[in-house]
């Protein structure tokens, strides 16, 4: 579910996206709306994370990743500045509490 616009303030604590410009940053701002999604769901099950760079501002999201590993990535945390399942892929994730997240268009990305 969409909800309130992004800030440019939390724009810029997410890599890449804190590379970009200051004029770029607020485009995307412009362009972006926090999701917010309830606890024990899955984010991604009518909207896959594929083709997109999804970042978790707030709130707790397990990941479970093949050969049975799997991690809580928490809101603001180091790991939460870089889009989820760019550096390592998962199979599965269910948010552990209520968590706010922001989906972009990798093409979008790459045109900034």
């Amino acid at each position: 579910m969409a909800g309130t616009k992004v800030s440019v303030a939390a724009l810029k604590v997410l890599d890449p996206l804190a590379s970009l410009s200051d004029v770029r940053q607020q485009e995307l701002a412009d362009l972006c709306t926090i999701e917010s999604i309830g606890g024990n769901l899955d984010p991604f099950r009518l909207c896959p994370i594929t083709g997109q760079s999804v970042y978790l501002l707030r709130g707790e999201l397990a990941l479970a990743y093949s050969q049975g590993r799997s991690e809580v990535v928490v809101g603001g945390s180091a790991d939460a500045r870089y889009p989820l399942g760019k550096r390592r892929m998962f199979i599965s994730s269910k948010t552990v509490t209520d968590v706010q997240l922001i989906r972009i268009d990798d093409d979008l990305l790459d045109i900034m």
